[in-house]
């Protein structure tokens, strides 16, 4: 005798299209997690970079700013002025003058400093850092009496569309501030 009862030997057509709609499905939401993921990292590296740039920012600015014996009202084509400061420096071998100019470069207007030889750069810093504001601030008004500068830095961005910039200040004494100076 012959069964004629064939078994359930394939899927029904709406089977597969519900298999096939949850596969991508899947697929969707592993690719969306992924990405998310991964524009949270970049965001994350990028604003640590700004951090650790910011922070070699103000120990190479402290440091300048310590090593200097003077503020000068001017030198080399650069003043004094609330956005720039120039800096007189001991001098190192042959006894050149020496100074350090600290303030917004030319041409791309990145915060940077130079090193001035007898008219001369023999070294430039940028930093890859975007400030909306630069300030110098003195402890004093005569360039003699100078002990202590400050910087203040207002950034180009903020987290978050509501929240302002938050400052950052970097405050050194000069070398010869004597005791109760800071260094």
């Amino acid at each position: 005798m012959k069964n004629n009862f064939r078994g359930n030997k394939g899927y029904a057509m709406v089977e597969v299209i519900a298999y096939v709609a949850l596969v991508t499905l899947a697929i969707n939401l592993g690719a969306s997690a992924f990405l998310n993921q991964h524009r949270l990292n970049v965001a994350g590296m990028e604003a640590l970079d700004r951090i650790r740039e910011m922070e070699r920012l103000s120990n190479d600015v402290r440091g300048l700013i310590r090593r200097a014996e003077a503020v000068l009202p001017e030198g080399t084509g650069w003043s004094t002025s609330q956005e720039s400061l120039v800096l007189a420096l001991p001098p190192e071998g042959d006894g050149e003058d020496r100074i350090a100019i600290l303030g917004v470069l030319e041409p791309e207007d990145w915060f940077g400093w130079l090193i001035v030889e007898d008219g001369a750069a023999v070294r430039a810093v940028r930093y890859r850092l975007d400030f909306d504001q630069v300030r110098v601030s003195l402890d004093a008004d005569e360039w003699a009496e100078v002990r202590r500068v400050t910087f203040e830095f207002t950034p180009a961005y903020a987290f978050g569309e509501k929240r302002e910039p938050i400052p950052r200040y970097v405050t050194a004494a000069l070398r010869n501030a004597g005791p109760g100076g800071e260094s």
